[in-house]
């Protein structure tokens, strides 16, 4: 009769160690990550168990085996926990994540689904703009996120200065070099600084461009720079009529019409207005010859001349629940008397 032959240590080994994959991944199928842990230790103390009693009884190379499998076990514990906290952190994430998030799970989180939270980082980073994708590029350079982030830094950057480069305007340049990260800033800062000295280092040269552009800060910086300059009573009708303008677009109208008192064939229309909102109010007339600007303060009436013709006219007071008003109204020579006051944030005749 033939003895069966013992099975070498080798083998031994991977057969218990078999019997440990084969538990946990039974328990994993059963009762998901967490009974993969406590089949892990389960296997841990009773291998344990045995391999204080080979050392009792007859230390062998068998209970070195029992020691990795141990090892193992308890390694393999670790690894289980760690997986069970990143997806909890991940499944918190999912389905709404913000830059701060995808952070601070990439900070606590070294394996576990990081490829599809740094997915979810170089979307929010599409939305957020060129620094938050340059911030992604330069913190995770050797994932393929952090490459694509990268090129569409570079692309929205150059397409920015292209813009830049295109308007080359003083503020176009420091528009640019403000909008992008350093790394992107080129020659931005001198190109800005030659615009400056082409467009405002003279007066003419400052009126032509605070014309070209048409707009309230042009016309403010024209008279900063040149106060007593050859346009600048040209420049304070710019102010006036870029104010108008934009109180126009912003506004619905909405001001009644001036009362007219008394007629002439002259060429002034003298105007009355009474102030009764409140609030010191601005009142301006922007007209094809001539702007006006009058302050009128609170409780108080303002006479004044203006020359007949056709008028947009704007009224504001310095509270930003109650928006600016405006009407086109014609004047010809005579008297004219209106009084403002406010009813549910609206300039209305009494």
């Amino acid at each position: 009769m033939k003895q069966k032959s013992p099975r070498s240590v080798t083998s031994e080994f991977f057969y218990r160690l078999s019997i440990v994959a084969a538990i946990a991944t039974i328990v994993g199928l059963i009762f998901g990550a967490v009974g993969v842990k406590v089949a892990l230790i389960f296997c841990a103390v009773i291998f344990g168990l045995e391999a204080v009693s080979d050392i009792l009884s007859k230390p062998t190379t068998e209970t070195i085996g029992h020691v990795v499998i141990i090892v193992l076990c308890v390694a393999g514990t670790f690894v289980s926990s760690a997986y069970n906290k990143a997806k909890k952190d991940y499944d918190s994430i999912s389905e709404y994540s913000t830059i701060a998030d995808c952070e601070a799970y990439l900070n606590n989180h070294t394996h576990f689904f990081r490829g599809r939270v740094l997915d979810m980082y170089l979307n929010c980073a599409i939305e957020k703009g060129i620094f938050e994708l340059d911030k992604l590029a330069d913190n995770y350079p050797q994932s393929s996120q952090g490459e694509d982030a990268a090129h569409r830094a570079s692309v929205i950057a150059y397409e920015l200065y292209k813009q830049a480069e295109e308007q080359d305007y003083t503020d176009s340049w420091e528009n640019y070099y403000e909008n992008v990260p350093e790394k992107y800033h080129s020659d931005a800062k001198e190109r800005a600084e030659r615009a400056e000295l082409r467009d405002w280092g003279t007066d003419e040269a400052a009126w032509k461009t605070a014309q070209k552009r048409d707009e309230l800060k042009y016309y403010q910086k024209y008279l900063e720079k040149y106060p007593k300059g050859a346009y600048t009573a040209r420049a304070k009708k710019g102010t006036i009529d870029t104010r108008v303008r934009d109180i126009m677009v912003k506004s619905n109208g909405g001001l009644p019409s001036a009362t007219k008192i008394s007629s002439n064939n002259g060429s002034i229309a003298s105007q009355r207005i009474t102030n009764d909102t409140g609030y010191p109010l601005t009142v301006l007339y922007s007209g094809a010859k001539r702007s006006y600007e009058f302050t009128i303060e609170p409780n108080r009436t303002l006479s004044f001349n203006i020359l007949a013709g056709n008028y947009n006219i704007a009224v504001t007071v310095p509270n930003p629940l109650v928006i600016g008003y405006y009407k086109n109204e014609n004047y010809s020579g005579g008297m004219y008397d209106t009084s403002y006051y406010i009813v549910k944030s609206r300039f209305r005749l009494p």
